[in-house]
């Protein structure tokens, strides 16, 4: 698995694309063949003391808890539990809360880039 490898930006796109149409799980399917990892589970609803957060990673059941269906069709939030499944299988699960949120809007700002050329290209 390489953490560190470049996703290209067109994988980027159809990633983001996938989540905002609610197929979650065809986009971390991607995106876990691309690192070669295990798929995470996706379930809607959170655990009580977690109530506040958007989503949250529990590498015990390798799954990624989403607060409610607003969360699940946020790419922001989905790629940023998903960085943190990444990490739990590099080793490296602790203090990556920034460099979730580093991952997830590098997705979202090359969606956004490429929307825009293509809407320019209209």
């Amino acid at each position: 698995m390489g953490l560190k490898r470049e996703v290209n930006e067109e994988l980027k796109f159809r990633v983001v694309r996938n989540i905002l149409r609610g197929d979650v799980e065809k986009a971390l399917e991607e995106l876990s063949e691309f690192y070669g990892v295990e798929t995470p589970r996706v379930k809607v609803g959170m655990s009580k003391g977690r109530s506040k957060a958007l989503g949250c990673y529990v590498p015990s059941k390798r799954t990624i808890y989403l607060r409610d269906r607003e969360a699940y069709y946020n790419p922001v939030v989905v790629l940023h539990e998903f960085y943190h499944h990444l990490r739990t299988f590099a080793g490296e699960h602790r203090g990556s809360e920034r460099l979730a949120n580093f991952f997830a809007y590098d997705f979202l700002r090359t969606y956004l880039k490429k929307v825009k050329e293509i809407r320019g290209s209209l």
